[in-house]
């Protein structure tokens, strides 16, 4: 009869190896019936060899006291005292009790390793089951009665299922959608931030260069200095367009502080009223209590200005603009949580508009570079990816919701900051380029011929004492022999085997005291974690001007 049962009960074992417990099912004379995986790990074997074989093989005490503890068990159908002890696989004891015959199977006792007020009903459940097999087994009226309910029932059930599988379909065919889609920005991303990466290089150079050559015409040539003028503004309009890629690209050097996100936005509203004309009203609903954020606070306003110059765009006859911040939390499995995106807690900053919507064949694209609905020469399509890849770039997320003569809704999701970190007032620049002081000596690590050229000069004619070196290796032979040098101005990207911030390590362990400025037109590189800067790294992002150079290597050296 068990071995009728155990063989026509194939669920049997899935039931005992769903016990957390060691458990074991044998007969009077201690052949092993059934064992779960549980307890066949616990002794060093598979539940499939434990089963025919005797329970005094596993025994770790005297064989007449388990023989005696047996007969015991075989006459209760209830929780028997004491106990016997079985050799473990790591030699040691393991101790089973005997659970009674309680199961629905006659003669078949059970040993389980411990008792739990939760394992007792797991048990009840495990009991009411078998004995509902054995009573299949030998009575088919009922199993007959259930196959006719279940054939009943089957075109229900089937349907349910098969919406089931739809729903299931649906959901993979979103997600691969939107992992195409990550994978095609990610793509996007490195041919423009490499792309952005060469350009900044060679506006280094021109926009160097030119500043060098009004230096030194000043007041000689009155119409050089109107054709000088026009140059920069061609630079600076160039340097935009590469930082908008840097920007999608997630690659821009960004520097995050912590800061008051609704007097920020409040403190806009005079730039965005001039900037959007009397035509579009502007209405703010800012939560109390806002959570803090710790962003890039001069991105962050470009961002907010993008958005703003898009929902203008989509009111040429006036409208409203609104803004609106929340705090939000999302939780695992959120419907509401949007793709890619941690659940946590975020602050919500939302941009909505009255104007005239996106189409739904277009929404999809509003984040590709380059991509615009606007007229040719009226725009350039890297607004919205630049937002984009700056909200990504923070560990954020942003959703664009939008109905055809409805208006469009831009929400951006913003990490919680976390901790005890205020938000503090941002450092003020200086605009005049100061003056070496007597003696002060600078290290110059740049692989770019032209780039270095540009940066020696523009330090000597501040005054400093200048060494150059083209990689990492020739500025540490250079530091060796110069006790004098005070700061080392390196390019991150060197080639090589010692890229900047190896470079970096490396100078600071032979001098813990040496003064360094990182330099980079690419944020992807060593001294970034996470898309953040390192915080113990000061750098001053290609191409800077003149003023920029000097400004940033006088704070370094005052420690600033």
């Amino acid at each position: 009869m068990i071995a009728e049962a155990m063989a026509a009960t194939p669920e049997l074992r899935s039931l005992l190896d769903a016990l957390p417990e060691h458990t074991l099912l044998i007969d009077a004379a201690g052949t092993i019936l059934a064992a779960n995986r549980a307890l066949a790990m616990a002794v060093g074997t598979s539940a499939d060899r434990l089963v025919g074989t005797s329970l005094f093989d596993l025994s770790h005490g005297a064989r007449d006291r388990l023989s005696d503890y047996l007969r015991r068990c075989a006459g209760t159908r209830g929780m028997l005292p004491g106990a016997i002890a079985l050799r473990g696989a790591d030699g040691k004891s393991l101790d089973y009790r005997c659970d009674g015959t309680g199961l629905g199977i006659p003669a078949a006792i059970l040993l389980r390793c411990r008792l739990k007020p939760e394992a007792v009903s797991r048990f009840t459940l495990l009991n009411k089951r078998i004995a509902a097999l054995t009573r299949e087994i030998v009575g088919r009226h009922r199993a007959e009665e259930a196959l006719r309910a279940l054939n009943e029932t089957l075109e229900e059930r089937v349907g349910q299922r098969a919406g089931e599988i739809a729903d299931t379909f649906e959901r993979l065919r979103l997600a691969e959608e939107q992992l195409r889609r990550a994978q095609k920005m990610e793509a996007i991303g490195q041919l423009t931030g490499g792309v952005a990466h060469d350009f900044n290089n060679l506006l280094m150079v021109i926009r160097g260069n030119i500043e060098m050559l009004e230096r030194r015409l000043k007041g000689d040539f009155p119409d050089a200095a109107r054709l000088i003028d026009g140059a920069l503004r061609g630079v600076e309009r160039a340097t935009a367009l590469t930082n908008g890629l840097l920007a999608f690209a997630r690659s821009q050097p960004l520097d995050p502080k912590p800061f008051h996100m609704n007097r920020l936005l409040g403190g806009m509203s005079d730039l965005l009223g001039r900037t959007l004309g009397e035509h579009i009203a502007i209405e703010t609903d800012l939560a109390p209590e806002l959570w803090a954020v710790s962003v890039d606070r001069n991105q962050f306003e470009n961002a907010v200005l993008n958005l703003a110059l898009n929902a203008r765009d989509a009111m040429p006859e006036g409208g409203k603009l609104s803004i609106e911040t929340a705090n939000v939390h999302f939780a695992a499995g959120d419907a509401a949580l949007p793709a890619e995106t941690p659940p946590g807690d975020y602050v919500m900053i939302a941009v909505g508009d009255t104007g005239r919507g996106i189409p739904s064949d277009v929404i999809d694209k509003v984040f590709d570079p380059f991509f615009t609905t606007k007229k040719f020469g009226e725009g350039t399509g890297l607004g919205l990816s630049q937002v984009y890849g700056f909200i990504r770039q923070s560990g954020g997320q942003i959703r664009m919701e939008s109905e055809e003569g409805s208006g469009t809704i831009a929400r951006l999701y913003l990490p919680r900051l976390l901790g005890g970190d205020r938000p503090i007032a941002e450092p003020r620049v200086e605009e005049a380029a100061p003056p070496a002081r007597s003696g002060e000596t600078i290290l110059v690590v740049e692989d770019n011929d032209e780039v270095r050229a540009y940066s020696t000069e523009a330090l000597a004619e501040l005054g400093y004492r200048i060494l150059a070196a083209a990689d990492g290796h020739a500025a540490l032979a250079l530091l060796a022999e110069h006790d004098e040098i005070d700061l080392m101005f390196t390019d991150v990207g060197l080639p090589g085997s010692l890229n900047g911030r190896q470079l970096s390590d490396e100078a600071r362990r032979r001098r813990p005291d040496l003064k360094i400025l990182f330099t980079s037109g690419y944020a992807r590189t060593a001294i970034m974690h996470d898309d953040r800067l390192d915080p113990d790294v000061k750098l001053i992002v290609k191409p800077f001007t003149f003023a920029e150079l000097g400004a940033k290597i006088r704070a370094v050296l005052d420690g600033d």
